[in-house]
């Protein structure tokens, strides 16, 4: 599976964190933004609906089905639908945005 990611344009955005990610996805109502920090050597895996996940410092290996990819401050990834790994290395701070289902947003 191909995953895309981006690399976060500062002239464009400004400053790599929370406040310019929760600026870009408007209404907020509308998604679920959440920032995380995860120590060095964390290692866990999840399952999550398609998300943007935001790396605003450290770094991290994300694994899911069909890609392995290693993620360092300003790479934006757009995570597929389904299970995954995640094992940080020198710890990672991140923002990770999900559109809500449509019964749940306030705005259509």
């Amino acid at each position: 599976m191909l995953v895309k990611v981006d690399k976060w344009d500062s002239g464009e955005h400004g400053t790599l964190d929370e406040a310019a990610v929760r600026r870009l996805f408007q209404p907020n109502e509308n998604y679920r933004i959440s920032r995380d920090w995860f120590p060095a050597g964390a290692e866990f895996s999840g399952a999550s609906r398609e998300c943007t996940c935001f790396i605003l410092a450290g770094g991290c290996m994300l694994r899911g089905d069909g890609y392995e990819i290693s993620l360092t401050a300003g790479a934006v990834v757009h995570q597929p639908e389904g299970g995954y790994k995640l094992k940080t290395q020198a710890g990672v701070e991140m923002v990770r945005v999900w559109l809500l289902p449509p019964a749940l947003r306030p705005y259509q």
